[in-house]
């Protein structure tokens, strides 16, 4: 994940599609990756589900939050506040 001026803030398994705070939280969208077995074998392993992460940037740990299987994509993740 790049955050403000493309510096790295974490790396997640899924396909980043937003990410928006709240505070001191990071709300990532993760879409699944339907291409994974393109990818090569030495990588690192990639997520075959949708779903919301939530950062907690304070204490520097995370709760995904699964999304239905009919959900296959989120396109972006809006919020109030500037990241």
């Amino acid at each position: 994940i790049l955050g403000p001026n493309f510096q790295a803030i974490g790396q997640l398994p899924g396909f980043v599609r937003g990410l928006a705070r709240v505070e001191n939280y990071l709300i990532v969208g993760e879409s699944k990756n339907r291409n994974f077995s393109r990818l090569l074998p030495n990588r690192s392993p990639v997520s075959l589900d949708s779903k919301l992460t939530i950062i907690d940037t304070q204490h520097n740990c995370c709760r995904s939050i699964p999304l239905p299987s009919a959900i296959s994509e989120i396109h972006s993740i809006t919020s109030a506040q500037p990241l």
